[in-house]
């Protein structure tokens, strides 16, 4: 199922509603604020996180495992006053916006594209 959701365009562009809802807590907006270059470069940031997040969901085992290293080794150097980016509580947070969002973009995807074409009516 998550190969089906990923795959969709729609997911992509979903991704700048996770990252609203990221800032949304306070310990992760600190967390970008003081260790990310979001505020120059926001597209490169999406794009870091989508590049990551597909090799996760696509890649082979190793390539996935290769892109889950990177994400640790960069998160285990983002810490300060109240928060680390090692937290589970946070972990969880931008995990559960990640979800969220590409589920959204999916059903969005299907609403105006594959719906239509079977004749059925809008998801509730």
């Amino acid at each position: 199922m998550i190969w089906r959701v990923n795959r969709e365009t729609a997911v992509a562009l979903a991704g700048t509603c996770a990252i609203l809802m990221q800032f949304a807590h306070p310990k992760v907006a600190a967390g970008v604020r003081d260790h990310s270059r979001f505020e120059v470069d926001p597209a490169g940031r999406l794009g870091r996180t989508l590049e990551l997040t597909m090799a996760i969901v696509f890649g082979p085992r190793p390539v996935a495992m290769q892109a889950i290293d990177a994400i640790n080794a960069r998160h285990h150097t983002v810490r300060g006053p109240g928060y680390s980016a090692m937290d589970p509580e946070l972990l969880l947070w931008v995990h559960a916006t990640l979800v969220y969002s590409a589920l959204r973009g999916y059903r969005a995807a299907l609403e105006k594209r594959i719906l239509p074409q079977l004749g059925a009516a809008k998801l509730t």
